[in-house]
């Protein structure tokens, strides 16, 4: 009886430890705050306000919305690439969603984009590439992170608009 005691007791802090160590794993992503999630700091309070408003004008004409995520660095080992899939499961965005973001630091920092199941069927291939390599990337590389962040969307938006939504 001890020992079915023990077990059961075992096995139950199993679970809860589980339980614990899932709840740090989905802690490690910022909760959204909006269209433009400044977590690096790269953007003026002005020009944040002002590329929140541009983004949130799309999305309203469009029903495409663009999600801009800036961290100061990515975990160790973990691509550009994979920590924004990972946020967009995080925090749920939609099919019709296009996340961007710019992890500025040189060590451990990168850019990429991240295009809901939606978009995929519709986005150029060259734009996604045009809007990391030459607009995020080459911001970043100069010390202007924000200033590439924001051609990037630049370049979506006309991509959308020149589509006739």
């Amino acid at each position: 009886m001890k020992t079915r005691m023990l077990l059961v007791g075992l096995v139950g802090l199993i679970f809860l430890f589980a339980a614990a160590g899932l709840q740090v794993y989905a802690d490690d992503y910022p909760q959204r705050v909006g269209y433009v999630n400044d977590f690096a700091g790269i953007f003026s309070p002005e020009e944040a306000s002002a590329l929140d408003g541009k983004l949130k004008d799309f999305h309203q004409t469009s029903r495409i919305e663009i999600i801009v995520i800036t961290m100061p660095s990515l975990e160790a080992g973990k691509t550009a690439s994979d920590y924004l899939q990972e946020l967009s499961e995080n925090w749920k965005t939609g099919g019709r969603s296009i996340l961007l973001l710019m992890a500025p630091k040189r060590e451990r920092g990168g850019t990429a984009i991240n295009l809901g199941s939606e978009i995929k069927q519709d986005f150029s291939p060259v734009i996604a590439w045009q809007t990391v390599y030459k607009d995020m990337f080459p911001g970043a590389m100069v010390g202007q992170a924000n200033k590439g962040t924001v051609k990037a969307v630049e370049r979506i938006i006309r991509y959308y608009l020149g589509k006739s939504l």
